[in-house]
């Protein structure tokens, strides 16, 4: 079982050090983020590796309360699981931002000085005491913020700040994943891992069923805009907005995952990221389960393909290329979908500005036309069509 769950802060409980969250400061309203783990105490954070994501967030009184899952395809978030599973490191430490803070001090500090001592005490090294604050005296009290990651630590700022493995009932599984067990079919957790790609790979499908490849170059640049190249971005993530799915592996693991849908389009450009999503799975048909990372060369996928997929359907998929869907999510491009499309040759992102910057990007780079049309124009004439209108873009420049 890879799902936590537990307190993560507390609101008007004050910290040992000084600090604290007022009623209802907490806005958690953009879901999931990334839940991260510290493998050294070296202060701030810093060196966080992602390990899951934080799918839930709800209030009990004072108590804020999460619940998530471990990335099982990596072996951080193994090891993040194990720590948690032996009880080793269960605190944790929210990250924020947005954040408005309000300093409040002991009224009786903010009167007239006291007058020094005409004989202060002086210790060895020649210092005199002239006044003294203790630690309730001081407090930072945050009125505003944003949860932005959730970051499991050793010794946690607020005392209660602790997850556990959560209970899963034997029957609270979707449809899929009945289907999954009800066929026998479990691919392995290392399908899912990082395939340590040598070079850059177009999409790869075995014969048992596992997926691998690239969706996108770095480096890469959008055909459509002439003198300047839109490249695929970074995960800030770490693909949370995309793996928002699971696979129970053949070892027993839950893992995140994404899903590979084809028999569609892409959805329209100025969709925010939900109704993306919606689009793919109400107009195409769900054919793999992958999870998602960068490497060297650009933006991995690893997986399988779904039980049930007939062989014709695995044929196009394996000719197909995969295009991939950024949709802005606080202020960064996020992937959210991936889509297998009949554009060979064209793994370049794609995208549209609108106000000076990208809100959306497409790979794949393929033009598209009205349906009744497709099947009539040869690719020469997509070609022909498609200089034309970056030629028409630079012209306006």
């Amino acid at each position: 079982m890879s799902r936590w769950s537990g307190i993560i802060a507390q609101e008007n409980v004050p910290t040992g050090d000084g600090r604290m969250l007022a009623p209802d400061s907490l806005q958690f309203d953009q879901l999931p983020v990334p839940f991260r783990w510290v493998r050294s105490d070296v202060g701030a954070h810093d060196g966080a590796e992602v390990v899951g994501r934080v799918l839930e967030v709800w209030r009990e009184g004072d108590d804020i309360r999460a619940s998530g899952d471990f990335d099982l395809g990596s072996d951080v978030g193994l090891e993040a699981l194990r720590q948690v599973e032996e009880g080793l490191t269960t605190g944790v430490s929210v990250d924020l931002d947005d954040v408005d803070v309000e300093l409040r001090i002991v009224a009786d500090l903010l009167g007239e000085d006291e007058p020094v001592s005409e004989e202060p005490a002086v210790d060895p090294d020649g210092r005199v005491t002239v006044g003294r604050m203790d630690a309730e005296d001081e407090l930072y009290v945050i009125v505003s913020a944003r949860l932005r990651a959730l970051t499991l630590v050793a010794t946690p700022a607020i005392a209660e700040a602790h997850i556990e493995l959560a209970k899963k009932d034997k029957d609270d599984k979707d449809d899929y994943s009945a289907i999954v067990a009800s066929s026998g079919a479990r691919p392995s957790v290392e399908w899912f891992r990082d395939p340590q790609l040598s070079e850059p790979t177009p999409l790869q499908v075995t014969e048992d069923g596992r997926l691998f490849g690239h969706i996108a170059l770095w480096g890469s640049c959008h055909v459509g805009y002439g003198s300047e190249c839109v490249s695929p971005p970074p995960s800030p993530s770490s693909y949370a907005y995309f793996r928002t799915g699971s696979v129970v592996t053949k070892e027993g693991h839950e893992v995140p995952t994404g899903r590979i849908a084809m028999d569609t389009v892409h959805a329209g450009r100025r969709l925010g990221p939900a109704d993306t999503a919606a689009h793919y799975d109400h107009t195409g048909l769900a054919v793999a389960d992958v999870a998602a990372g960068e490497d060297k060369h650009g933006v991995w996928i690893a997986g399988w393909v779904r039980p049930g997929v007939s062989d014709e359907q695995k044929a196009v998929l394996q000719a197909s290329s995969l295009s991939g869907d950024w949709r802005r999510i606080g202020g960064a491009l996020e992937l959210v979908s991936v889509l297998a499309v009949n554009t060979p040759g064209f793994p370049i992102p794609r995208a549209l500005v609108a106000s000076g910057r990208v809100v959306s990007l497409q790979s794949g780079g393929h033009l598209e036309l009205p349906e009744r049309l497709r099947e009539s124009v040869s690719d020469d004439v997509v070609s022909k069509v498609r200089k034309a209108k970056v030629a028409a873009r630079m012209r306006g420049r």
